[in-house]
């Protein structure tokens, strides 16, 4: 059976058998969650930040497994799919969880360290201490403010996750050149524009932006100059990073949702779903219908 897509309600909801109301953030104490949960490597369609500050366990993702202790932090985004075991029974910290909405694009764009943390490669983080114990406590306001009334705690819910995110980049010295070139500029808007595109979260979503001439014209650029800044800083056309991407969400949606090859085809930009199928099938060697029975014959 496909998985379907998990939301921040889906994912409440298996964790606590409760309606949650909001739909973009959720915040919760880990040592109110049932210890046995072992949370299944959906496609989640928000991020999460997890603080471990007590209890150990074992993360899974890609070809990767890690075994987390104590005073650590863990960042996941939509594009990664994870899985969870808690290996003893005192489990306690905090979790938020915050959709692509929450984030404003204008921050996005404002705050591209940020935005380059949260939808790196990088998701475990041990802490010192002396970090673990500020971010508990920044986390704990978090949580307070999540249970007031107070009628622009979302702003709060902004500012307190970007504080926590700074403390990481100071941790672990993860700084931003301050000087780049202008391949090196380009690239980075387009790769940051490229992502912002995903996941694609409903069947009602299609692609706005599907080529080098839309993106160049985004980012005021004549897209010869796109291209070669793109050759240049990574080794790649703007085809051919384009088509990367969207072979990769391809993958997903085949792989995480229940949606037709007709539905993945239109809200990927094809028009008509044998074009989507030639593409995928020259990209992967397999058409979209091989692909989904290869993932499901492996469960």
């Amino acid at each position: 059976m496909i998985k379907q897509l998990e939301t921040i309600e889906r994912f409440n909801r298996a964790i606590t058998n409760d309606a949650f109301p909001l739909k973009e953030f959720y915040i919760n104490r880990r040592e109110d969650v049932p210890v046995h949960s072992c949370l299944s490597s959906y496609r989640r369609d928000f991020y999460k930040i997890s603080l471990i500050s007590k209890g150990t366990g074992i993360l899974s993702y890609g070809n990767k497994t890690v075994n987390i202790e104590a005073n650590t932090l863990i960042v996941s985004n939509p594009n990664t799919p994870f899985l969870w075991k808690p290996t003893n029974d005192e489990q306690t910290g905090f979790f938020c969880l915050f959709t692509s909405s929450f984030l404003n694009a204008a921050q996005q764009q404002s705050n591209s360290l940020l935005y380059s943390l949260l939808n790196g490669n990088e998701f475990v983080f041990p802490l010192s201490k002396s970090t673990a114990s500020f971010i508990g406590s920044l986390f704990n306001k978090l949580y307070g403010n999540a249970q007031s009334e107070y009628i622009l705690k979302y702003e709060l819910y902004h500012n307190y996750i970007q504080i926590i995110l700074h403390e990481i980049i100071k941790e672990f010295g993860i700084i931003e050149h301050q000087t780049y070139n202008s391949s090196e500029r380009i690239s980075k808007k387009f790769n940051n524009m490229l992502e912002s595109l995903f996941p694609v979260s409903s069947v009602n979503t299609e692609l706005n932006i599907k080529t080098p001439q839309e993106f160049a014209e985004l980012l005021s650029v004549h897209v010869n100059h796109l291209n070669r800044a793109l050759k240049e800083h990574t080794g790649k056309t703007t085809s051919e990073l384009i088509t990367e991407r969207t072979v990769k969400e391809a993958q997903s949606l085949l792989t995480y949702t229940d949606w037709s090859i007709s539905e993945i085809a239109y809200c990927l930009g094809f028009k008509h779903p044998s074009s989507f199928q030639s593409f995928f099938k020259r990209h992967t060697n397999l058409t979209p219908k091989k692909y989904r029975q290869s993932i499901l014959s492996l469960e």
